[in-house]
């Protein structure tokens, strides 16, 4: 017997290589693709508050002159028009902001999951090439 008899074969040592270029590359797609929709999120929720806020400017902008066509612009009831377009506004920019943290929160919980699986990856070639060599190891052991 050979003392290569004993060391992990080079097709064992190319395919642990292989794996652990496979889980590199696979981590580096995944981030990729998370920072990009993470950069999608960031512009749609920018374009979407610039189109609630000119939506909710105009709305402000009618409220005094359909109080006044009915006669009641120094009225509770614009006040309380007022109140209730203000709470309007807070309430559909609220909804905004939640939708939008959750997508945000996915795409981290996304990559943290990524992350962790990578490690995982790595871990279980390196436990892999460790058994494999305490096997040989104790193999060479056993002749002595």
């Amino acid at each position: 017997m050979a003392l290569t008899d004993f060391a992990p074969s080079p097709s064992e040592q190319y395919q642990w290589g292989v794996r652990r270029r496979n889980s590199t590359q696979g981590l580096a797609r995944n981030v990729a693709q998370t920072q990009f929709t993470r950069g999608n999120i960031y512009a749609n929720r920018a374009s979407e508050t610039r189109s609630l806020t000119d939506q909710y400017n105009k709305m402000r902008e009618r409220i005094p002159q359909q109080f006044a066509a009915r006669g009641l612009t120094n009225s509770g009831i614009q006040a309380q028009g007022l109140q209730d377009y203000g709470k309007q506004r807070a309430s559909a920019f609220g909804d905004m902001a939640r939708r939008y943290q959750q997508q945000l929160g996915q795409q981290s919980l996304n990559e943290a999951n990524y992350y962790q699986d990578y490690g995982n990856q790595q871990s279980d070639v390196a436990q892999e090439e460790a058994n494999r060599r305490a096997e040989l190891a104790a193999q060479l052991r056993s002749l002595m």
